[in-house]
């Protein structure tokens, strides 16, 4: 193998596959890159024990072949390099790397004993523009459950009919949800990671989504995304949203959020906890702890009986921060059942709903 790259080029598609390759691994080969130069073309491929990713491009070939090298050395190797010209040279057992006065050498293992690579050939397919794609993640994945023992999913579920998309996300506290109108025709549900997620999400251009029974793809004219689907069941979200919260509250975002971070400092660190009390026309936002107490009054639309309600303060700023609208809905029953958080007014062909349950007073 002989290819020559500019470095910027070589740079790019390094940095899409590095994040994913891991420093240290029980299969040695899973620490390397698999570089393959073939058909014209350059392919980088870094993956882990449930995803893949590659990245495609061009370069000067001068022969085509493969091999596998350290991919953080290769990657900081590429990164100290001034710009100009990048030639790659495989041997043997290793693989040189010539930039300018600069000649460096990494040890190679060979194609064939590399894991076969991830990925999604056949399946229910679609496309979605990729700031759409990642849009909906961001408004969602935050939501994912963090902890192996939680009932919920370690994955945000991707469910898809004939005419809307749906991505929801809950780790037992909170659940975010969004739909999106469209013509996707198909019918199709799978449960996503957050990591496989979170590397969609930075995908760009036009994306090509690919889902099989045990796996998904995400498909763009630089960059092949494929990973292993979580297993199990996720839970019956359309049955935990409340549709009788009778209580409509409107605030300012900014101010909202502003009055949680000042409160945030006096809180109690162990529960994050802040009480709101909702009066007519007023929202006390309090946090109390053994270091003192804040209390801070914001304006509101509403016009029922005063109550109270506790929400731990990182999920409630979590879930007001990803709300579009100038203004914020709590639709909301009492201090115990789990309130919704809404945009003030629903983007054409969107629908945005949050969930989430309140802490004990």
């Amino acid at each position: 193998m002989r290819v020559k790259f500019d470095r910027k080029k070589l740079m790019s598609m390094l940095s899409s596959v590095h994040p994913v390759v891991p420093e240290r691994s029980s299969i040695p080969v899973y620490s390397n890159v698999l570089v393959e130069v073939k058909a014209g073309r350059v392919y980088i491929t870094g993956q882990d024990m449930e995803m893949a990713v590659t990245a495609i491009g061009d370069a000067k070939i001068e022969e085509d072949g493969e091999t596998t090298i350290p991919g953080r050395r290769f990657y900081d190797i590429v990164r100290e390099l001034p710009e100009g010209e990048v030639k790659l040279e495989s041997g043997e057992t290793s693989v040189s790397i010539k930039s300018g006065r600069g000649n460096y050498k990494l040890q190679s293992i060979p194609r064939d004993e590399y894991p076969a690579i991830i990925s999604v050939k056949e399946g229910a397919k679609f496309v979605l523009d990729s700031e759409l794609l990642g849009r909906i993640i961001d408004l969602t994945a935050f939501a994912v459950s963090k902890e192996t023992y939680s009932p919920a999913p370690q994955g945000v579920l991707l469910d898809v009919k004939s005419d809307h998309l749906r991505m929801v996300a809950t780790d037992g506290h909170r659940l975010a949800f969004m739909e999106k109108k469209g013509e996707f025709n198909l019918e199709q549900s799978a449960i996503v990671s957050e990591k496989t997620a979170k590397f969609a999400s930075r995908l760009t251009g036009d994306v090509e989504i690919r889902v099989e029974e045990q796996a998904i793809g995400f498909y763009t004219e630089k960059t092949v995304l494929a990973a292993r689907l979580v297993e199990g069941e996720f839970p019956d979200y359309e049955g935990v949203i409340p549709q009788d919260n009778d209580k409509q509250v409107i605030v300012n975002k900014t101010e909202f959020v502003g009055a949680l971070k000042r409160a945030n400092v006096i809180s109690d660190p162990l529960t994050r906890m802040v009480r709101l009390r909702i009066s007519p026309g007023k929202v006390s936002v309090r946090a109390v702890s053994e270091v003192g107490e804040s209390n801070e009054e914001l304006e509101c639309k509403y016009d029922g009986d005063e109550f109270d309600v506790g929400y731990n303060i990182i999920y409630l700023s979590e879930v007001l921060s990803r709300i579009e609208t100038e203004n914020v809905k709590m639709m909301l029953k009492d201090g115990v059942h789990a309130g919704i958080f809404l945009p003030e007014k629903q983007a054409e062909g969107e629908e945005v709903i949050y969930l989430l349950m309140p802490v004990v007073l």
